[in-house]
């Protein structure tokens, strides 16, 4: 009789022997009572007090900034969002069951916050994890990763050295804030940091910064508590100084050069003819570089314009090739009746007064200097629009 019980004092001594059928998670699994049958864990929000708001916290990475559309006031992004929640339904005591702390079980089988972005332009290309991931203290946590089109106010004023800051706003549409309250898991330094760490593409568009903050919203019906992620990102400009600024500069500089020369005047008029086919030949170009916007219009635009009125052409920037190409062939035909019409007048009259070519030369050469002034003071105001920060 006292060897039995000895013997039952050191069977139960052992690390583990008592709890042996407790060490599986289908054991954890049926503890739980998670099953098909079992839907209050599924339909109901997962508070014991359910005049308390249920914390979603949210865990934001940055992965790449895709496209931006500059004539469509729209932004492509790749990011992951890790959503957590509390259930206060499902815990259990890791002790009980070997130390399980975690489990990995179906999504279905929980109540899941409904997110959405409030920035959203077409149809969500999101992926949800069919899965959750399930902790002994009760929290929960599922990855989403959004493919998103978002609506993003762009100021091109700066253009091509323009900074952009777009937001992506996280929120619970079905739920007011009395009901779910969002909250971002980190600070802004390491939202930043990770998303820095992570990001993927080197293309147009380089990724400065994240900064992210909570706040409520006011509806109709009701207000609801959303999270706010705001993406800094800045421009590379240099395909378009290649393309677009060293091109335009060079028939600048080439136009003023030839108004201040002291060649004749049909000399002066082949030039300009052949710059206003130059002119012309980059507008079509630019026509589909330049962005577009109806209130503020980049700062380069006046550039391309003032080249073009020097040579007596004005591009129509965005306005379409066809109406640009009629502008054109009137320009050409303007310019060919100039230089008849100066023809027929050297071969009429007579050769002028010496003194009246002396008062044309210096109107000339005083537009001339006139023209040089106001080019240094319109790049100089461009240069600086193009250095202020935003």
């Amino acid at each position: 009789m006292w060897m039995l019980l000895i013997f039952c004092v050191i069977f139960a001594l052992i690390p583990g022997a008592a709890l042996e059928q407790n060490c599986t998670h289908h054991n954890v699994v049926e503890y739980l009572n998670i099953s098909s049958d079992n839907k209050l864990l599924l339909y109901t929000r997962p508070k014991k007090n359910w005049a308390e708001p249920l914390e979603v916290n949210l865990d934001f990475t940055l992965v790449s900034i895709l496209t931006v559309v500059e004539k469509l006031q729209v932004l492509t992004t790749y990011f992951w969002l890790f959503v957590k929640w509390k259930n206060d339904f499902v815990f259990w005591n890791p002790s009980d069951f070997c130390n399980i702390t975690h489990l990995t079980l179906p999504a279905d089988k929980f109540w899941v916050p409904e997110i959405s972005v409030e920035e959203q332009a077409n149809e969500e290309k999101s992926r949800t994890s069919p899965f959750v991931r399930v902790s002994s203290s009760g929290e929960i946590m599922q990855f989403q990763t959004f493919h998103l089109t978002s609506s993003c106010s762009l100021h091109i004023y700066r253009f091509p050295f323009d900074k952009q800051k777009c937001n992506l706003t996280v929120l619970s549409p079905m739920h007011s804030d009395k009901e779910v309250m969002m909250k971002n898991n980190e600070i802004t330094l390491e939202v930043d940091a990770k998303s820095r760490n992570i990001y993927l593409t080197n293309g147009e568009w380089k990724f400065n910064r994240i900064s992210s903050y909570s706040y409520k919203i006011v509806g109709v019906e009701m207000n609801y508590s959303a999270v706010t992620y705001q993406i800094s990102m800045q421009r590379r400009p240099v395909l378009y100084v290649l393309n677009l600024i060293l091109p335009t500069s060079a028939l600048f500089f080439l136009d003023m050069a030839i108004s201040c020369t002291s060649a004749s005047s049909s000399e002066k008029i082949s030039f300009k003819i052949t710059l206003i086919l130059e002119v012309s030949v980059l507008s079509l170009i630019l026509n589909d570089i330049l962005p577009t916007s109806s209130d503020d219009p980049p700062v380069i635009e006046e550039t391309v314009q003032e080249q073009g009125e020097s040579t007596a052409h004005t591009p129509a920037g965005k306005e379409g090739v066809e109406k640009e190409t009629d502008v054109f062939v009137r320009t050409i035909c303007s310019e060919l009746r100039l230089i008849r019409n100066q023809v027929s007048a050297q071969r009429s009259q007579a050769p002028a007064n010496r003194k009246w070519n002396r008062i044309v030369l210096c109107v000339e050469k005083l537009f001339c200097y006139t023209r040089v002034l106001l080019s240094v003071l319109f790049i100089t105001y461009i240069t600086l629009m193009w250095r202020e920060e935003k």
